[in-house]
């Protein structure tokens, strides 16, 4: 639509000096500068437009560069972020860091397919999100996930052992249905 106007007044310019001849040279310049004004305002219009689209797919694109595909949680890259602006420069508050991985992930992928080891992966990352918050939990690799506990050593115990506890009953529950 821009360009299409775009190209029109630059056609005007072309065709509006010839129809002035018969006009004094003062308002064929009006005329002009009219029409260049009108082409000026239509580009920095554009230019916000481009501008502000630019910056949309900007985030996303930084969203999707910290965010772990399939579970959804942040990545490693978002891990390394985390450490250096958080972990090594707040000295008092340092958080219980937890590596946690699902046992024998490898056989479940090998025996039933790596749809189901997905779906295991999606799980997990769902119960430590609810457990920890988004900001929290990791996918270090794999089926590895760092977790950054603010809580006591205490509760945080006690939330790994309830995710545990869920996990189990959905495996379980899942192999009653199939």
């Amino acid at each position: 639509f821009y360009s299409a106007i775009i190209i029109i007044g630059t056609a005007l310019m072309c065709i509006v000096p010839p129809l002035t001849l018969d006009r004094t040279f003062e308002q064929g310049y009006y005329i002009n500068m009219i029409i260049y004004a009108i082409i000026a305002i239509l580009l920095v219009y554009k230019l916000f437009a481009l501008t502000k689209e630019n910056s949309i797919v900007r985030n996303k694109l930084l969203v999707q560069s910290y965010t772990d595909e399939l579970t959804q949680v942040k990545n490693r890259r978002a891990l390394d972020k985390y450490i250096r602006e958080n972990v090594l420069t707040d000295h008092e508050n340092r958080p219980i860091i937890i590596l946690c991985d699902i046992d024998c992930f490898k056989m479940i992928n090998d025996t039933y397919g790596h749809t189901v080891g997905d779906s295991c992966l999606k799980i997990l990352s769902e119960e430590l999100i609810q457990e920890f918050g988004y900001d929290s939990i990791f996918r270090f690799g794999g089926d590895e996930f760092i977790i950054f506990s603010k809580n006591s050593i205490d509760e945080t115990a006690k939330s790994l052992v309830k995710i545990n506890e869920i996990l189990l009953e959905k495996i379980k529950l899942s192999s009653l249905s199939s």
